[in-house]
């Protein structure tokens, strides 16, 4: 097996373009960025379910390991935003990567995402309350929702899940 780190910079795929990756991120809403929520809000965040997050993390970091050929994400606790900072670092050699995984590391532990990689430091001096809750007031995250909800609902109801 290569060396990791040589691997990445090897590397040419794009892994923004890839159409399993456009996939398995397609559970999750845009990201604040995405629906340019910086400039008409107030530190606007999307408010995830957990259960969705987790999941779509696993089988990203699992894909990537896989196309990567290294096992080097076995060891790493994704539930601490610290690892996940540290994977987002180890990545920046590879911009496609980066993009695509930099989602994660701006995601809090309360599954709340931010325009930013939050830190200790924020959320001691920051009132959440005034902060934007994007899934209150941005219609295309409503809607997203929305649909996530009647699906997960139509899926217990046709037993496809649990």
């Amino acid at each position: 097996m290569k060396d990791f780190y040589s691997l990445l910079v090897d590397d040419e795929a794009n892994f923004t373009e890839d159409l399993y990756i456009r996939d398995i991120m397609s559970v999750l809403p845009p990201s604040p960025d995405d629906v340019c929520s910086t400039s008409k809000f107030l530190m606007p965040y999307i408010k995830h379910n957990s259960e969705d997050v987790i999941n779509v993390r696993e089988k990203l970091i699992k894909y990537i390991g896989k196309c990567l050929s290294t096992n080097y994400f076995n060891n790493i606790n994704l539930n601490i935003l610290e690892e996940r900072k540290n994977v987002l670092e180890a990545f920046y050699g590879n911009p496609g990567f980066y993009t695509v995984w930099k989602r994660f590391a701006c995601i809090d532990d309360d599954f709340r995402e931010w325009c930013f990689i939050p830190n200790d430091y924020m959320f001691d001096r920051m009132d959440i309350s005034k902060c934007t809750c994007l899934n209150d007031v941005d219609d295309t995250i409503k809607v997203l929702f929305k649909r996530i909800d009647r699906d997960n609902i139509l899926n217990e109801i046709l037993f496809l899940e649990k």
